[in-house]
């Protein structure tokens, strides 16, 4: 179940280092809409955070956690602001990251399936193509003097 999931909900960037450049930049216009919608007209947040989302994917959604569970006590206290800095950074940059994380997977897997990527063929024949040692590439044979 996990692996099917994690299959077929890649990030923009997978379609983009893959070769999958429209798929990449339609799913990112299309999260970034959505979390335009969503975020910044319904709730206000701001563009800036909503891009930052949709450019970091994954970086952001680790980025956001970290400042929850181990940074959240200690950084309003060192910069003297306390409140409103904990606001800001909850507001502007971890929820859009949050919530972009989740966007911008679902975006990517209706983008590529409106745009007839195959899901099936991508696990099973790397596998196949990667021969025994697992590597991906076919390494050069030297021919001695």
């Amino acid at each position: 179940m996990w692996m099917r999931w994690r299959q077929r909900f890649k990030s923009h960037w997978f379609y983009w280092h893959t070769g999958h450049k429209w798929i990449a930049i339609f799913s990112m216009l299309a999260s970034t809409l959505i979390l335009w919608l969503s975020l910044g007209m319904v709730a206000g947040f701001s563009l800036a955070g909503i891009i930052l989302a949709v450019l970091l994917d994954a970086v952001g959604f680790w980025l956001a956690l970290v400042y929850l569970l181990f940074l959240r006590p200690y950084l309003p206290e060192l910069s003297g602001l306390k409140g409103s800095v904990d606001v800001l950074m909850i507001k502007e940059l971890v929820l859009p990251m949050l919530i972009g994380f989740f966007s911008n997977r679902m975006s990517s897997f209706i983008v590529a399936k409106i745009g007839g990527y195959s899901f099936e063929s991508n696990g099973s024949t790397q596998k196949k193509q990667r021969g025994a040692t697992g590597a991906r590439y076919t390494p050069i044979q030297l021919k001695s003097p």
